[in-house]
């Protein structure tokens, strides 16, 4: 139970941490090909009891990579281990949350697919997920924030354990 109500208050901070971006417009991020793809769903599981885990794919990576879906974070955030691996360029940057600016170190991932939903050109959080790794007991390549999800219609479907991505790109 302490475990738990740690990992949820991690978790309530982090998404604080991250609620609110460098004053960008979260569907103006180059790179969503969503255009006329059809609806396609992909499945999703529940950590935790309230932590959805979905397979994506970075570009430039073997296999299938495990992603949170987290509608509370944007920007995105990569696992550090994953930068490191694909040598990206990691830099210093201003976070602004709620009252506050906190210095990030952020990346461009050149690629990310997830399901339908294709995003070149990735500005990316960089943090250490590995505790998260640890409490999950599964490698976390990053969380997948409302900077991806809004890029289309989406609805995720904890019942049926899917997450339902509409190809076109939502009205704004």
């Amino acid at each position: 139970m302490i475990v738990k109500k740690a990992l949820g208050t991690a978790l309530a901070g982090l998404l604080l941490l991250t609620a609110i971006a460098d004053g960008r417009n979260i569907n103006d991020t180059p790179g969503a090909h969503a255009g006329s793809m059809p609806r396609a769903g992909i499945s999703i599981t529940l950590r935790k009891g309230f932590l959805v885990l979905a397979a994506g794919q970075i570009g430039g990576m073997r296999g299938k990579q495990n992603f949170l879906v987290d509608t509370g974070t944007s920007p995105s955030i990569l696992n550090a281990r994953i930068a490191r691996r694909m040598r990206l360029e990691v830099t210093s940057g201003t976070l602004v949350t709620v009252g506050r600016a906190l210095q990030v170190e952020q990346t461009v991932l050149p690629e990310l697919a997830l399901g339908p939903l294709e995003v070149t050109s990735l500005r990316m959080n960089v943090m250490d997920l590995s505790q998260w790794e640890k409490d999950l007991g599964a490698e976390i390549a990053g969380l997948i924030g409302m900077d991806v999800l809004g890029r289309t219609n989406f609805r995720l479907d904890y019942e049926k354990g899917n997450c339902n991505l509409a190809g076109r790109r939502r009205k704004e």
